[in-house]
């Protein structure tokens, strides 16, 4: 027997994962692609550079580190959040299944004191 809360709560954390999946390959696809090369990029603008211009391009190459740096971390806290959904889901799914034990012990035990005292 499957409780109503425990199919919402499974589906719940289910969606989440998904949620945050999608959400992973998505920061791993704009840091691998797009903000990885452009660090090296802008590294070899300021190599050729005027001595201006230098500034500007290392400005804007600090401000991409950054950027990088804040994705970076975002895509470690969801690869927790995902190992950590997974053993939640197991928890309760093991609650959920010894609360079902235990109410099925207290029905036999109330059927069998019923015919005890019937008897």
């Amino acid at each position: 027997m499957v409780y109503r809360g425990q199919v919402e709560r499974s589906h719940c954390l289910c969606e989440k994962s998904q949620k945050d999946k999608s959400r992973e390959s998505e920061l791993t696809a704009v840091v691998g692609c797009v903000f990885l090369c452009q660090p090296t990029k802008l590294q070899n603008k300021i190599r050729r550079a005027s001595p201006a211009e230098k500034e500007t391009l290392r400005q804007e190459k600090s401000g991409v580190t950054e950027r990088i740096t804040e994705l970076r971390k975002q895509l470690k806290l969801i690869k927790g959040i995902e190992e950590r959904s997974v053993k939640i889901q197991e928890k309760t799914d093991l609650f959920y299944a010894n609360e079902y034990r235990v109410k099925e012990v207290e029905q036999h035990r109330k059927s069998q004191r019923k015919e005890c005292d019937a008897r």
